[in-house]
């Protein structure tokens, strides 16, 4: 009889603790990091369509392409959210200074899931995500954008 209680237990502890790591999903894991190591939710920018940008420094049309996407966030900040991610393994401190040194106000981020988008790998830069003002991914981005290009591909 004790050894019954004694599996009774175990399979309630089991079962309890199914339940709750089943409420520990994906959807509460954060979809990036910014380069303060502050969590990043593509919800948090809901109502906006947003710009994420995969960019290298050796990447020469990334470096040209870096500045009209900050037009474009400092023109539209109220339609558009515009990220940055690092393609590179440079030190939050790097990025911080490298976007500095171009000017760049746009939020730079040290790593996004993009698997939780359906993308599996980067594998040309420059590259850019564009998601709708409801979170989804709409479209991928091949090569430097420009202001104007983007706006184009929004209908802003």
């Amino acid at each position: 009889m004790e050894k019954l209680k004694y599996f009774i237990l175990i399979l309630l502890t089991a079962t309890v603790l199914m339940v709750g790591l089943t409420g520990c999903n994906q959807s509460n894991s954060p979809d990036g990091v910014d380069i303060n190591e502050k969590p990043i939710h593509i919800s948090q920018y809901k109502g906006k369509w947003i710009v994420l940008n995969y960019w290298a420094i050796w990447c020469k049309p990334c470096l040209e392409e870096l500045p009209e996407l900050d037009k474009l966030s400092k023109n539209h900040q109220d339609k558009v959210a515009v990220l940055g991610v690092s393609f590179d393994s440079l030190s939050n401190d790097d990025i911080s200074t490298f976007s500095k040194s171009l000017g760049l106000t746009f939020p730079m981020l040290m790593s996004f899931d993009l698997e939780k988008f359906g993308v599996n790998n980067v594998s040309t830069l420059p590259v850019t995500f564009l998601f709708s003002p409801d979170g989804k991914l709409v479209k991928t981005l091949n090569g430097p954008q420009t202001e104007a290009g983007l706006l184009k591909e929004m209908a802003l």
